[in-house]
């Protein structure tokens, strides 16, 4: 599975969570495609009025036997 972290920050009441959240997602498609690795750090975008600040990928939990 293909897991990553990030949170989107939501600076404009015009920009909708979902949509936000799809952006996310198909940008950090499009950086790995043009860089080769994944972004990190704060990524901006003003006129949209939305920022996402992107992690390490997450790792998914493993559960304990009882």
């Amino acid at each position: 599975m293909d897991t990553f972290g990030y949170c989107v920050i939501v600076q404009n009441e015009l920009a909708g969570i979902v949509q936000a959240h799809v952006f996310a997602r198909a940008y950090r498609d499009a950086w790995i495609a043009l860089h080769a690795q994944a972004p990190s750090g704060t990524h901006t975008f003003d006129g949209l009025g939305i920022a996402i600040e992107f992690a390490e990928p997450v790792q998914a939990l493993r559960s304990i036997p009882a």
